[in-house]
């Protein structure tokens, strides 16, 4: 490929942008909460490096080996090697370490796109591009799966570049070493080890001599042994059976769940996704000037390979500019073909951002005309070329890379929740029913138990709720120690506690069934005039006279009419909700688990798609104890339901049962 000469003061640049960035991430590392799956993450690194050690001599689940382990077990070996027992440190070194390595991304943007362009400025222009994407930002923190995966790629593809411009075997065993660990990580890294054979084989047609065919044949069986090698190293799973890698691609290739999630206001399993899903969630939540610069490049490679096909086939900058449309539009089309599993927005494909930042880089260059060859005839410049336009282009790029600025300072620290102007940003709760909001609602918790930590100290309470013990980890000790937080899963319901955290994902968005909680709102955090995080107090004794009337109403007027059910508690039927009624009452009562079972009006199982959130088998309902009285709701299904049977079990069995006849 075409070399270009650039002065060591672009890279200078660049590193202080790198710099300037690593300051900035040590004053808001902070800021940032722990996501849902971090913990989940952690132990998995902790597990491989036990392996690894001889202090196990196998996996116990699929996912502790198939997962990738290159990221988390050097994370896992640091934290015992500085024998970091506080939580917090823990999890500040994996936020830490997630971030620089998205910045070695930007920074392998930078080197790329210079090799490429053969421009400092475009160069700096398209880091920036990749490091200012309000949601692979916030993501650079906490999620330490997608984001080392989006960072990687992209270094990836300066290795692959730089092995086919340096045609040394040196040079191709450092790209398959990189390809090994990308791989790794995800399985979609083998679309670049594909890619990089393609372009082998097409060099190898194009030559003629049988010592450069030689040489061909040698550096890509380096890249290849080398990418093996790499990958066999870094994963233990491997070790005893390498073979073990061709299960794996089996397991997730074949990975199925029937979990929904709501996308444009309609609900969808994660295998059933309409086509637009990934190229919509990008659209919507990608800055307007790195989409609009990105179809750009698409048009720029297309202009050019119409101009010139025959450059396609050898190793030309052309060539490499229809491989980033190739990664840019292969893996959502493949995603829709084969219904794969994607859920949670497109984190599964944020790896795609690497090649859109490259060919936004090459869209400017090509609407500015910069650096097109005199030579390129009508075919190498756009009609509109001139100086003049050069100068706008640019101007209007800066202008808009300072408006991304500006847009991650106003919702810091919930960039993750990212949305441009494609969609309306200004109705109040409209993102949050028309779009999944809240997978990594858990870090807006971490504000939350600030907020409970500075507003009821110096008194010791408890808080339970997704995403509630995740961030109390997050506290320094001194506040940690007057803070009881109790984990929640859905096969371990917690008992009474005086604070709930939702994020809302529980509750189905049609605007008829909000959340059944008798409590008061004491802490709400939105984005977009969306609410994304709400603190429910359940223990009167803690809050305000106000506060404690108003369970006093709620308390006489659930109590009212006659009960549906008298047992060990009232129960009361109300409207879409039950409600369970106990005085004299103590924590004690509250600390058995509820169940509901529901039998529908006609005699079918709930819908498929209601099944995990709508039948409440064994589920607790939201609880309150004041005045030696004691309250509890629990919501119906939203589905018609002819009869239930409610009451309260331990380990030892059930407490009580009461039948409720619902239909009329």
């Amino acid at each position: 490929m075409i070399h270009f000469a650039s002065g060591v003061s672009h890279r200078t640049w660049a590193l202080a942008v790198c710099v300037l960035f690593l300051l900035v991430s040590a004053a808001v590392v902070d800021d940032y909460g722990v996501s849902s799956d971090e913990n989940f993450y952690r132990t998995f690194g902790q597990v491989n490096l036990q392996y690894v050690l001889g202090e196990r001599d196998e996996f116990l689940q699929k996912q502790e080996k198939y997962l990738g382990a290159v990221f988390e077990l050097p994370l896992a070996a640091v934290e015992r090697v500085l024998h970091l027992d506080d939580v917090r440190s823990v999890l500040l070194l994996r936020h830490v370490a997630t971030h620089l390595l998205y910045l070695c991304g930007g920074f392998a943007c930078f080197l790329l796109a210079r090799r490429l362009f053969g421009s400092g400025p475009l160069a700096l222009l398209a880091m920036l591009l990749f490091l200012l994407h309000p949601r692979l930002y916030a993501h650079s923190f906490f999620n330490s799966k997608d984001l080392p995966f989006a960072s990687m790629f992209m270094i990836a593809l300066y290795l692959l570049h730089r092995a086919f411009e340096k045609n040394t075997i040196r040079a191709f065993v450092v790209l398959g070493a990189g390809i090994g660990l990308l791989v790794n990580l995800r399985i979609a890294g083998l679309m670049l080890f594909a890619a990089a054979l393609v372009m082998r084989g097409c060099d190898l047609l194009c030559v003629a001599g049988r010592r450069e065919r030689r040489r061909m044949l040698t550096t890509g069986g380096a890249f290849a042994a080398a990418a093996a090698a790499t990958l066999y190293v870094v994963s233990p799973y491997m070790w005893s059976d390498p073979l073990e890698f061709v299960e794996m691609v089996r397991t997730f290739s074949l990975y199925q769940s029937r979990s929904w999630q709501l996308f444009q206001g309609e609900f969808f399993f994660w295998n059933d996704l309409p086509w637009r899903y990934v190229p919509t969630w990008m659209a919507v939540t990608t800055p307007p000037v790195t989409l609009a610069l990105g179809c750009a490049g698409v048009a720029a490679v297309a202009w050019r390979g119409a101009a010139r096909p025959g450059q396609a086939l050898r190793n030309t900058p052309l060539r490499f500019g229809f491989l980033l449309v190739a990664c840019l539009a292969a893996p959502a089309l493949v995603a829709a073909a084969l219904k794969a599993n994607l859920y949670d927005g497109w984190r599964h494909m944020y790896f795609l951002h690497a090649p859109l930042c490259l060919l936004a880089a090459w869209g400017l260059r090509w609407l500015a005309s910069a650096g097109a060859p005199a030579s390129a005839g009508r075919h190498g410049r756009p009609p509109w070329s001139g100086a003049r336009t050069r100068r706008a282009a640019y101007a209007l790029t800066g202008v808009a890379v300072v408006g991304i600025v500006v847009a991650m300072m106003r919702i810091h620290p919930y960039q993750n929740v990212y949305f441009n102007f494609l969609v309306d940003r200004t109705r109040p709760q409209h993102l949050r029913t028309q779009y999944d909001m809240a997978y990594w609602w858990a870090t807006a918790s971490l504000d939350a138990m600030r907020h409970l930590a500075e507003t009821y100290s110096p008194s010791t309470f408890s808080v339970t709720g997704n995403g509630a013990w995740a961030n109390w980890r997050l506290l320094p000790e001194a506040r940690r120690k007057r803070i009881l937080a109790i984990p929640w899963s859905k096969d371990d319901r917690p008992p009474f506690s005086d604070f709930v955290f939702s994020s809302h994902r529980e509750h189905v968005f049609d605007g008829s069934r909000p959340p059944a909680t008798y409590g008061p709102v004491i802490y709400a955090r939105q984005a977009y005039g969306s609410t994304i995080a709400t603190v429910y107090g359940v223990n009167p004794s803690l809050l305000s006279a106000l506060h404690a009337d108003r369970f006093r109403e709620t308390y006489r007027s659930a109590t009212s009419g006659p009960p549906a059910a008298h047992a060990r508690y009232d129960v009361y039927v109300d409207g879409g909700a039950l409600t369970y009624a106990r005085a004299p009452c103590v924590p004690a009562d509250l600390d058995a688990r509820f169940f509901l079972h529901v039998f529908r009006t006609d005699a079918g199982d709930p819908p498929e798609d209601h099944v995990r959130y709508d039948n409440l088998d064994f589920d607790m309902p939201t609880q309150a104890l004041f005045d030696g009285k004691c309250l509890a709701t629990a919501r119906l299904p939203a589905y018609g339901v002819d009869r239930v049977e409610t009451g309260q079990f331990n380990d030892t069995g059930r407490l009580w049962t009461a039948a409720i006849q619902l239909a009329q």
